[in-house]
């Protein structure tokens, strides 16, 4: 599994999914991706040990083109960082003013 460029940064639950279900089918994984974009850690751990448990493997590259050497299939998902999601909306400058306030009243709607 490839990350892949998208100009917003999208949910981790497809890739998550993704690798979580190649490791219980005990295939072995290669997730490519560029720095600061891991997958979450505690879930890397779960698909780590299903992938063990299920005569697969996980391996971990920031080198798509080395990462795609010898592999059958390559599946390119897009997802945003996960130090995205841990900045508090309130200082995400890509958030529409409008949800930085918190007030998401009919009125506030028709004003902006």
């Amino acid at each position: 599994m490839t990350w892949a460029w998208h100009p917003k940064p999208l949910p981790m639950a497809v890739p998550n999914s993704f690798a979580l279900a190649a490791a219980q089918f005990g295939h072995d994984l290669t997730i490519a991706h560029p720095d600061g974009y891991e997958l979450d850690s505690d879930l890397l751990a779960e698909i780590e040990s299903q992938a063990a448990a299920n005569g697969g493997s996980v391996h971990y590259s920031n080198d798509p083109r080395s990462a795609y050497d010898g592999v059958d299939v390559v599946y390119a998902k897009s997802w945003g960082s996960k130090y995205f999601y841990e900045t508090p909306i309130s200082k995400s400058k890509s958030v529409p003013p409008i949800v930085q306030t918190g007030s998401l009243t009919k009125q506030k709607w028709q004003n902006e």
